[in-house]
């Protein structure tokens, strides 16, 4: 056989092998799929619907309720719980509010409450699927969409108190919305961020990454991984918060669904290019003993942020929830000192 008739075989067989390989990976893609379902059915125990002990006490952080709610609509059609508390007079300046993953305003209302009280407006916007917003419960599709609802809130929100400085505040997944905000809003920053514990980056459950993106290509809205609020560490260190947040209906309990999994992933994978970017005055406040959150992520933070107005000031003796904690009326109070600053 000629040399050229060899390669023309050769140049044949590749490209049947080549026809081939979309079929194969889509066969391995939902090979792994069907058996990680599998395994999840035969390991899954939903979280039962926990009730208050009797003569309960509740934790004076969650004492505090939101007086106004109204809706936002989202760029998806569907509304988003937004929650206002306004001073006396006119207020000293603006704080934008994000949730953590779960949580609703309630859950927030002792930090917005301190924050009226020193002479600041609050509002918060409550994301898709979380508290009284709708969309399917624990389901965030995307952090990109959620940027783009909370910036459009807050120029709604901006109109009515015009020339007024406005800060961002969140914990958790709610820091990592409010910086994620001020990163993508350039055109007109924001006076200051406020942070607890960013989920800008995790080690939480790292062998669950690849499957999650398997997962959530077949089946978004599956519930598979483990549900933070199970976990046998406290995320407070009032235990009775734990109690109280467990048994609330409002908090999502469930696991979290493949989709939102992906969506933290990819949100991280944008803080590590975008991060950089963030140019406005930054306070972080982290508890060295974070165990959903490491510190590491606050000081990378801090490290990779543009801004030269920035602080971190680390926690000693408290865990992830600690806006929620004995403590937390001096931790907001530190907060209020620096907006107060700037």
């Amino acid at each position: 056989m000629s040399t050229l008739a060899l390669q023309r075989t050769s140049s044949h067989q590749k490209k049947e092998v080549d026809k081939d390989a979309p079929k194969m990976t889509l066969w391995v893609e939902v090979s792994a799929t069907l058996l990680l379902i599998g395994v999840w059915l035969l390991m899954y125990q939903d979280e039962p619907v926990n009730r208050l002990p009797e003569n309960f006490v509740m934790p004076k952080p969650l004492t505090f309720k939101w007086p106004q709610q109204k809706f936002f609509v989202s760029k998806s059609g569907l509304n988003l719980s937004t929650y206002s508390w306004l001073p006396q007079g006119e207020p000293k300046a603006l704080v934008f509010m994000f949730p953590g993953y779960g949580v609703h305003a309630n859950m927030d209302a002792n930090i917005a409450h301190q924050f009226v009280k020193n002479g600041y407006a609050a509002f918060e916007l409550i994301p898709l699927g979380q508290g009284e917003s709708e969309g399917l419960r624990g389901l965030l599709p995307d952090f990109s969409e959620t940027t783009e609802d909370a910036l459009n809130w807050i120029r709604t929100v901006q109109f009515d108190f015009p020339r007024k400085k406005s800060f961002l505040f969140g914990s958790s997944m709610g820091g990592a919305i409010a910086l994620r905000v001020a990163i993508s809003n350039r055109g007109n920053p924001f006076d200051g961020v406020v942070v607890g514990a960013p989920a800008v980056e995790s080690d939480l459950f790292p062998w669950l990454r690849d499957p999650a993106r398997v997962v959530a290509k077949y089946f978004p809205t599956l519930a598979i991984a483990p549900q933070l609020s199970s976990t046998d560490k406290p995320l407070c260190i009032d235990p009775n918060i734990d109690v109280a947040n467990k048994a609330d209906p409002l908090f999502y309990r469930g696991r979290m669904r493949a989709q939102t999994g992906v969506a933290f992933l990819d949100n991280f994978d944008w803080f590590s290019t975008n991060a950089k970017d963030l140019n406005v005055p930054l306070f972080v406040v982290h508890p060295e003993s974070d165990a959903i959150v490491p510190l590491k992520n606050s000081q990378k933070l801090i490290e990779r942020v543009a801004t030269t107005d920035k602080t971190l000031i680390i926690l000693q003796d408290e865990l992830h929830n600690f806006f929620q904690s004995p403590k937390s009326e001096s931790h907001i109070q530190v907060i209020v000192d620096w907006m107060n600053e700037h």
